[in-house]
C-alpha cells in the first residue's frame, strides 16, 4: 500500500501537488515586470545562484562593455558577500525614476536588506548601479 492508496490523502496530493508546481516563485510575485524590475530580478537570480558562471552571464547581459571587463576584480566581494547573506528573498519593491528598491530577507542573518537598482532608461538598459545596505538603516552600501 501507497500514500496514493489512501484515498483521503491521494485526494490531497492530486490538488496541492499541480498548485505547488504551478505557483509563481516570491520574486515574481513581488518585483514589478517593468525593465528595471526584469534587471533586478536577474541580478537576484544570479546572486543567488551563487557561483561565477552565473553572475558573469548577468554582467554580460545588463553592464557597460567596461564593467564586464572589471568582472574580475569585483567578483571577490560579490562571493563575500554572499557567503555572508545567503540567498535573497524579495519581499517588497519600490520604484522612483530609474532606479528600483527591493527589500529582501536574506539567509545567513536576521534582518532584511535594501538592494538599489539604477538601470538606464535607454536601450539596451543597463545596470548603471546597485548598493545594497541593511534596510532602514545608514550603514555604508555594498556596491
Amino acid at each position: 500500500m501507497t500514500l496514493l492508496d489512501v484515498p483521503p490523502l491521494r485526494s490531497l496530493l492530486l490538488v496541492a501537488v499541480p498548485c505547488v508546481t504551478a505557483a509563481p516563485t516570491l520574486a515574481q510575485e513581488v518585483v514589478p515586470d517593468t525593465t528595471a524590475g526584469r534587471v533586478a530580478s536577474a541580478w537576484i537570480e544570479a546572486f543567488n545562484a551563487g557561483d561565477r558562471e552565473s553572475m558573469l552571464a548577468f554582467v554580460r547581459a545588463h553592464r557597460t562593455p567596461e564593467k564586464v571587463a572589471e568582472f574580475d576584480a569585483s567578483w571577490g566581494q560579490l562571493q563575500g558577500a554572499r557567503r555572508m547573506l545567503g540567498t535573497l528573498t524579495p519581499l517588497s519593491a519600490s520604484a522612483a525614476g530609474d532606479s528600483l528598491t527591493v527589500i529582501a530577507d536574506v539567509e545567513n542573518l536576521p534582518i532584511e536588506f535594501a538592494v538599489r537598482f539604477q538601470v538606464d532608461e535607454q536601450p539596451p538598459h543597463h545596470l548603471l548601479s546597485m548598493e545594497m545596505r541593511p534596510a532602514g538603516s545608514a550603514a555604508p552600501a555594498l556596491e
